[in-house]
């Protein structure tokens, strides 16, 4: 009588080389395909972050006009309003007293003795170590500092705008800017106060986005990024498409966040801003008017 004996396999039996080395070139691949696709889910996230701040800055100043007979905060590194005897401390839009006030609670930080407000809110998600990445239109200051001879304060009363005023949604009120002013207290980075003023009014408001070039004189990107000038003074390279990623920090080429007079935020490049690619357009190195720096010196000097 014959007996079928059949062959045990060990219970435990683990991977060979081989089966190992598949599974971990089946994650490698699969890895390779998911990251870009999670990278750019992270950038929109960060877009939309971004424009939800704004939003909220553009709302708190908003109702900060609504106190003030229309008028913004003041920009002035001089109290314009301080009565004779009292201390002639700084204003500018981004004090708690100015619209700390009016935005979240916790997205406020006020320390002991200092009346600026930052980091939360104030900062983009895309941009690291910075404790405040946007600035307000120069145009929209109720107030700002003389300068030489009192030009500069003398050219916003006659170009600045208010609550209500005309082209809301195409005047710009809050953009990003780029965070390179070095703050040694909290050991992190800040954007200026504001832009659009560039020393004259009536600069090309379309050199302003970085059209043919951009500005005349290019905007000192400090230590951050040193021996960098950017020839625009708004932060198009936070939000650049992944074509763009290779560019010079400081090129006036990709995409920001615009909060406009009417509270709504649009991400546009510069290419939606201003005349910038075939020189042999007529209208070359002029802004589009999808945004504007005010209502008088954009329409009679473009």
């Amino acid at each position: 009588m014959c007996q079928v004996t059949s062959v045990k396999r060990p219970a435990n039996r683990g991977f060979t080389l081989v089966e190992l080395l598949v599974v971990i070139g089946i994650i490698a691949v699969l890895i390779a395909i998911l990251l870009p696709a999670l990278s750019a889910a992270r950038a929109q996230s960060n877009l939309i972050k971004c424009q939800s701040n704004m939003r909220q800055f553009g709302q708190a100043l908003y109702m900060y006009a609504n106190e003030n007979k229309g008028a913004f905060p003041p920009n002035a590194t001089g109290n314009p309003f301080s009565p004779t005897g009292l201390p002639n401390l700084n204003n500018f839009w981004y004090d708690f007293d100015r619209i700390g006030r009016f935005l979240p609670k916790n997205s406020v930080l006020n320390n002991a003795g200092v009346t600026s407000v930052g980091y939360g809110m104030f900062v983009c998600p895309s941009d690291e170590m910075s404790s405040r990445s946007y600035g307000v239109n120069f145009w929209s200051s109720s107030a700002c500092s003389p300068g030489a001879g009192g030009v500069t304060y003398k050219n916003l009363l006659s170009a600045n705008f208010k609550m209500g005023a005309k082209n809301s949604t195409k005047l710009a009120l809050v953009l990003e800017l780029p965070s390179v002013s070095f703050d040694a207290a909290t050991q992190a980075y800040r954007a200026a106060v504001f832009a659009g003023y560039n020393n004259s009014p009536t600069t090309g408001a379309g050199l302003k986005w970085g059209a043919k070039g951009g500005l005349p004189t290019p905007v000192n990107l400090g230590a951050r990024i040193p021996f960098n000038a950017a020839k625009t003074e708004v932060a198009y390279y936070r939000h650049r498409l992944k074509k763009q990623q290779n560019l010079d920090i400081g090129a006036p080429k990709g995409r920001m966040n615009i909060c406009f007079l009417d509270c709504h935020v649009d991400v546009l490049d510069e290419e939606d801003l201003c005349h910038d690619l075939d020189t042999t357009e007529p209208a070359y190195g002029q802004t589009r008017y999808a945004a504007l720096w005010n209502n008088k010196y954009d329409f009679s000097n473009p």
